[in-house]
């Protein structure tokens, strides 16, 4: 399918967001505190790590420990991945690249997310063609998507779903997209050379720190309860703060025949995706500034501690021209709204695409 191309919202949007682009001063002092971000997310991680592999022993301390590592490792996603592989990690192509990597220290593959991601992006809630709202037969997002009976019950079982995606990230789709040669509707290029190597060398290192090390030092129950707490912390992390923008009740879909496609790919960006706890600082550090999801479709190259100010001149543009702008207050109301979409989709047998 096809959107438009630019048009009179994205021709006002890209002149007023100038001003806050093309302030240098600006840009380096976002550079600075997205880098300080990631030295303090990566000692985080660290440290988490050294206290369940070498000090913690009671059972509190082991789960508490676990649970931080989680985190950190869900934070190494958002406040370093993530912007490297959009190149807006740095102004240096070969400094994103490397920063970029640190997906797959922690098991995933840089490369493999890299071409997945960028299909969302494009397709954003486009159904077959995102591979981001394709969770079929498990789970329907989207109207067109075939409603199977225990659809009806998802908004209950579907948080385990949403607890198990970083393993299967490492241990099954990684591959089963490589070795298909496409995500989705999209084809891409199977890894060849140094691309090849980091994702068998990620793959290898991260059962190394993960998994054998710690088997030395503690029993296989131990580990395995570990392993299965950081997975469930990380995957939620990670899983929630992609659906509380996109999987809502607001967020606009598009059926894959393209029959309902927006007049410009701009504008069906802001109708498709939705900002969460806007002002909320800590939420604001921890997802590295995907709250303001709106803001990174529309400027994916840009780092995300510059998200706040694009934010004002995204939403008034939006007002101007006549179009909606979703932002929910915080979080806990994003989470409400995904819930109740969750029941639409399991309840409805039928239905067009919004």
């Amino acid at each position: 399918m096809q959107f438009q191309g630019a048009g009179a919202f994205s021709r006002l949007l890209n002149e007023r967001a100038r001003s806050v682009l093309a302030d240098a001063s600006a840009t380096r002092r976002a550079y600075r505190i997205l880098w300080a971000k990631s030295a303090l997310v990566l000692a985080w991680t660290v440290i988490s790590y050294l206290l369940l592999l070498e000090v913690t022993t009671t059972p509190p301390a082991v789960v508490a420990a676990s649970i931080s590592l989680g985190l950190a490792m869900a934070g190494i996603g958002f406040c370093i991945m993530h912007d490297a592989n959009h190149g807006a990690y740095a102004r240096s192509r070969i400094v994103n690249r490397v920063a970029a990597h640190s997906l797959d220290l922690i098991g995933g593959s840089s490369y493999v997310w890299r071409v997945k991601h960028l299909a969302h992006h494009t397709y954003t809630n486009v159904s077959g063609h995102d591979p981001d709202i394709d969770a079929m037969p498990f789970a329907r997002f989207e109207p067109t998507q075939m409603r199977r009976f225990w659809h009806r019950y998802q908004h209950v079982y579907v948080w385990l779903l949403y607890s198990l995606v970083t393993i299967r990230w490492q241990a099954v789709t990684d591959f089963t997209f490589v070795a298909r040669g496409s995500i989705g509707a999209s084809r891409f290029q199977r890894p060849r050379g140094w691309n090849l190597a980091a994702l068998v060398a990620g793959k290898a290192f991260f059962l190394g720190w993960a998994v054998v090390l710690p088997l030395r030092l503690h029993s296989p129950g131990h580990v395995l309860m570990v392993f299965a707490i950081v997975s469930a912390v990380a995957s939620l992390a990670l899983t929630l703060t992609f659906q509380l923008s996109h999987c809502l009740e607001e967020a606009v879909t598009v059926a894959p025949d393209g029959r309902s496609q927006t007049p410009e790919w701009h504008v069906h960006q802001v109708l498709a995706t939705s900002d969460f706890a806007p002002h909320n600082p800590l939420v604001r550090w921890y997802v590295g500034g995907l709250n303001h999801q709106i803001e990174h479709h529309l400027f994916p190259r840009v780092p995300h501690t510059l998200h706040p100010q694009l934010a004002d001149v995204v939403r008034q543009t939006a007002i101007d021209c006549g179009m909606p702008y979703t932002s929910h207050a915080s979080t806990w109301g994003a989470l409400r709204s995904h819930t109740r979409w969750l029941k639409q989709m399991g309840a409805a047998t039928t239905g067009p695409a919004r």
